[in-house]
């Protein structure tokens, strides 16, 4: 990272950072740049204008940027003015010195990286060339006095259950294009803006990133997170002063589409599909192509598009008949129900609802839709995922499932001064319980609602934050027991809604509930808490086996011991008559095939207790 005090001697030149530096990653000319500037009523970020500012031009990019004259007075541009003086040794200018007047057609650019790191200079540099630029903050001014902004004391963060226009998150996959919109509009709103970019740029902040990740902060990090860009949105008034952020479940797409990754509805609804791997991945429909949307990262130029612009990647994985990463709704059932305890982060076991979500659905869902690695997108980028806007409706879905394992457990109920450790347990420095969130970025910007003072206990509930959640397709399709959900924390449906979902009767997770209701029947229908886990258990094995088989179940090999000679005698856990066989009996039969040994394996504990050995 530049230090700028080094690169600009105690300037009196002072611009307000009232405002927020706009990034292009647009390449433009010299004089198409300082024009794009002046048309968002600013105009190029001065050279020697708030260190600060520049910092968080350089922060943008490791490329070389275009950068303004100071503009002192209407006569003219000047690189110097009154008292103000530059470290010689960190400009290099050809012709004329930086102390002398600069020609309105003089055009320079900062280095951010390599040998000429922290220079300004306009050797080797030719106006016509294209590069990329900021804008000064707009509403900025430049003059030649100091100025100081007072200091206002921010009030606490309000989280505002408002009745008449609540916060209500709905399912991406069900929402009308009109709704979708909404979004999509939204944050290209804030886009324009450099609100957007911001978040990014706050999603990876070192201390942020060190608590969002890995760590028990995971999850409650995130929440406040989505809970900032939804407030965000809704600020924008009109239309979106009701918005509620919509969630997306990645399941679904499983259910109605497989592994044909270009089908699913996130690719298809107005967000821009799989890029384009002829122009480097670029995502070349929608509303976020490169002539409409400016990623907050692109690496160097690495990332450009083939025209030279900084471009929206998604290198998602390709389409498969029946294998993919994705989790399917049982596989995500299975997820939220193994653990009634939230899991330690001081501990390698990989125990807990936050890391069975982390390192589960979350991170498939990244790397399906993103591509992970040097050569993925921007949604496979941990740092800077937040510049594809599914982000935040991966995530969305991310914080549904944790409010519903509160639920599932009752957690809801249990005020936030009365945590437990099996409700949340944090036991790093930077994930206790009572440790503040790290939102530097976004509180230092002087727009954002945040104030510093918020906790991880103050996310438990999000009630006390003001939103609730609809009960959407994964409820319903997914065989919860609804009769206990609290409707403070999601929605009750609709006769109409839960018709449309309800219509649904083809999708993976449904066959294969359908297949243990023909054989186990009445059985299924217990709401105890063992049941339930069973249940999930064995819809999400046979899920597992099907993405790796192709089917709905293991093959039966033509030839194998299937114990059909043996007598039935009565099943000891139930009025079954069932096969008088052990587990190793079982295993030892089917030897020969791994798949039925796993089945086997995984289904014993609750087939034996049914009656139905196989």
């Amino acid at each position: 990272m530049l230090t700028f005090i080094s690169l600009l001697i105690q300037t009196l030149y002072f611009l307000s950072s009232n405002g927020q530096v706009i990034f292009s990653g647009r390449a433009r000319t010299w004089a198409d740049a300082q024009a794009d500037c002046e048309s968002r009523g600013s105009d190029l970020l001065t050279a020697q204008g708030n260190p600060a500012d520049i910092q968080e031009c350089a922060d943008a990019t490791n490329a070389k940027v275009w950068v303004g004259l100071n503009k002192v007075n209407q006569n003219g541009w000047q690189w110097v003015a009154g008292d103000v003086s530059y470290d010689r040794n960190s400009v290099e200018w050809s012709g004329r010195g930086p102390a002398n007047n600069a020609r309105a057609g003089d055009c320079a650019v900062l280095a951010t990286n390599g040998a000429q790191e922290g220079k300004i200079t306009n050797k080797n540099t030719q106006c016509t060339d294209t590069k990329r630029y900021c804008c000064n903050p707009i509403g900025t001014t430049s003059t030649t006095t100091t100025t100081t902004a007072p200091y206002v004391t921010p009030s606490p963060t309000t989280y505002t259950n408002d009745t008449e226009c609540p916060r209500i998150r709905k399912e991406w996959n069900t929402l009308d294009q009109s709704e979708r919109d909404l979004y999509i509009n939204g944050v290209l709103a804030l886009a324009n803006n450099g609100k957007f970019q911001t978040f990014t740029r706050q999603h990876g902040q070192a201390a942020a990133e060190a608590q969002a990740h890995g760590t028990s902060g995971f999850l409650p990090w995130h929440r406040l997170f989505l809970w900032e860009l939804e407030t965000q949105i809704r600020n924008l008034g009109g239309d979106y002063e009701c918005f509620g952020l919509p969630y997306w479940n990645m399941g679904k797409e499983v259910e109605d589409y497989g592994f044909i990754h270009s089908d699913y509805s996130i690719l298809n609804s107005g967000l821009g599909g799989i890029g384009d791997s002829t122009d480097n991945y670029c995502v070349t429909d929608g509303a976020f192509t490169q002539y409409a949307y400016t990623p907050e990262y692109c690496p160097g130029g690495s990332w450009d598009s083939n025209s030279g612009n900084c471009c929206l990647r998604r290198r998602t994985l390709a389409d498969s008949n029946f294998q993919g990463w994705l989790y399917t709704n049982a596989e995500m059932a299975d997820a939220i129900t193994q653990d009634s305890f939230y899991g330690r982060d001081d501990t390698t076991a990989n125990k807990g609802i936050r890391k069975n979500l982390e390192l589960g659905p979350h991170g498939a869902a990244h790397c399906t839709v993103g591509g992970c690695g040097g050569t993925g997108g921007h949604l496979g980028n941990g740092l800077y995922s937040p510049s594809d806007p599914i982000f935040y409706l991966l995530h969305g879905y991310v914080d549904m499932l944790w409010a519903l394992w509160q639920d599932y457990n009752d957690y809801d109920l249990v005020d936030k001064d009365d945590i437990t450790g099996k409700m949340y347990d944090g036991r790093l420095s930077n994930s206790g319980v009572d440790t503040t969130l790290v939102f530097d970025v976004l509180i230092n910007t002087g727009w954002s609602t945040l104030d510093g003072t918020d906790t991880i206990r103050d996310m438990h509930s999000i009630v006390d934050m003001g939103y609730k959640y609809d009960r959407g397709s994964f409820i319903t399709e997914g065989h919860f027991d609804e009769t206990n959900l609290n409707d403070d924390w999601f929605e009750p449906q609709s006769d109409d809604e839960r018709r449309r979902l309800s219509e649904n009767q083809n999708g993976l997770d449904q066959i294969m509930y359908n297949r243990l209701v023909e054989q186990y029947g009445d059985e299924l229908e217990g709401d105890d808490y063992d049941t339930r886990r069973q249940i999930f258990e064995s819809l999400a094995t046979m899920a597992c086996q099907y993405k790796n088989v192709g089917d709905y179940e293991c093959r039966r090999p033509k030839n194998f011991d299937d114990f059909s000679d043996i007598p039935l005698g009565p099943n000891p856990y139930n009025n079954h008559d069932d096969l008088d066989v052990s587990l190793e009996e079982l295993v030892e039969a089917v030897k020969d095939y791994p798949c039925m040994v796993e089945t086997r394996y995984m289904m014993w504990g609750w087939v034996s207790r049914l009656g139905g050995i196989w």
